[in-house]
């Protein structure tokens, strides 16, 4: 699948932001973004999940970071919605430092986020950046696209998705140091929002789950399928959008389980499609 572009196919078209709220079928709110009453540069909406970069127009670098410092020993999981038009110098998403002065660049056109040794970013142009140093990534992204964050402060990894699908591991960060989720823009009038944001404790479980995932015998079995979509959401939802990109065969059979949540201690019902299942059926009979 291609990962360039919008999330979705709905209409894009037109200077309007973006209305649709494809990619957004869950719910998963940490943190949001920290408020700055006096920084005119920046506009915050919808319980602060909506940003509004330089409104009407655009002077210099408008810079927001998020309310939730990531800490050693957990892993961080956000995804932010592009909702206008994407040109000018830059915008970039990714972490940085307590010690990243968002309003430093307010009169000048740069992309702050991966400017200085203190934050770590990922550009509209495909690029990474950090001290200043642009390395190629990824494809562009724009109006439309879904850009998410994956940062393991147990392995030092942060790691950037585009539309769901994985770029690799951007850069290695310090652990031991608090970082910020961080998002700058150079244009006038522009708007993100966040879809998603999740954590979670590094756990020999967790561990296990995410080896098991590699192995596409072993994700395949229902039960295991449906305990790792409770510990880790987003890629479920990651297999929901490819499930949607394929058309269902006739063989295609619904089974109903009722498993018990690992994490939670409670019973959930789920419904599993499983082609594999059913061809197994079919070779025992």
């Amino acid at each position: 699948m291609d990962t360039s572009g919008s999330f979705c196919d709905c209409d894009m078209g037109g200077l309007d932001n973006v209305k649709c709220h494809c990619g957004e079928e869950f719910e998963a709110n940490d943190w949001s973004w920290e408020e700055m009453p006096h920084n005119p540069h920046i506009r915050l909406s919808c319980s602060q999940r909506e940003v509004l970069f330089n409104p009407v127009y655009s002077v210099g670098t408008a810079a927001v970071r998020g309310t939730k410092p990531f800490i050693q020993g957990w892993q961080y999981l956000w995804e932010i919605k592009m909702l206008s038009s994407i040109h000018g110098t830059d915008v970039v998403v990714g972490v940085g430092t307590a010690q990243v002065d968002l309003t430093a660049h307010s009169d000048k056109f740069i992309a702050l986020v991966g400017h200085d040794s203190e934050s770590w970013g990922f550009s509209y142009q495909g690029d990474i950046i950090h001290g200043g140093n642009r390395t190629t990534y990824g494809p562009q992204f724009r109006k439309g696209s879904i850009v998410g964050v994956l940062l393991n402060m147990w392995t030092g990894t942060l790691e950037f998705y585009l539309n769901r699908q994985c770029l690799g591991v951007a850069f290695r960060v310090p652990k031991n140091r608090p970082l910020f989720p961080m998002v700058c823009s150079t244009m006038g009038n522009s708007s993100i929002r966040l879809v998603s944001t999740m954590s979670w404790p590094v756990t020999l479980e967790l561990s296990c789950l995410q080896s098991i995932s590699s192995l596409p015998q072993l994700s395949e079995i229902p039960g295991l399928r449906a305990i790792w979509g409770k510990l880790f959401r987003w890629r479920q939802a990651i297999e929901v959008k490819r499930k949607s990109e394929e058309q269902l065969s006739p063989d295609t059979v619904e089974y109903e389980l009722e498993i018990i949540s690992s994490d939670e201690e409670e019973q959930e019902r789920i419904s599993v499609r499983s082609r594999r299942v059913l061809r197994r059926q079919q070779k025992k009979t």
